[in-house]
């Protein structure tokens, strides 16, 4: 009977042993499975950071390129509605003598 307590109570200690070594494996692995996912995270997070970063300054160029050809054709229209302008009052003035004129 002691022989079967003892053998037993060995048993009984292995397996809580066994279970023991089980659960710390476990968490060994749910923790270096946890950091893996993190480092992952982080590194799309630098990634598209860095990305941000270039398109942002893309689109700064694209928006300053786009500003200055706006002004360019804002000039332009300027000159040439100044010339319309110019040539009409010359036009309007003309037709206004040629009408003194004709009375």
């Amino acid at each position: 009977m002691i022989e079967a307590n003892r053998d037993a109570f060995e048993q009984r200690k292995n397996e809580l042993e066994a279970l023991l070594n089980l659960t710390r494996d476990r968490t060994a692995e749910k923790q270096t499975k946890e950091g893996d996912l993190i480092m992952k995270g982080n590194m799309i997070q630098d990634q598209h950071r860095e990305e941000h970063i270039e398109r942002k300054a893309q689109l700064e160029k694209e928006i300053e390129a786009l500003t200055k050809e706006l002004e360019k054709k804002q000039e332009q229209n300027r000159v040439e509605e100044e010339k319309l302008t110019k040539a009409f009052e010359s036009q309007d003035k003309m037709y206004a003598e040629a009408l003194e004129s004709y009375d």
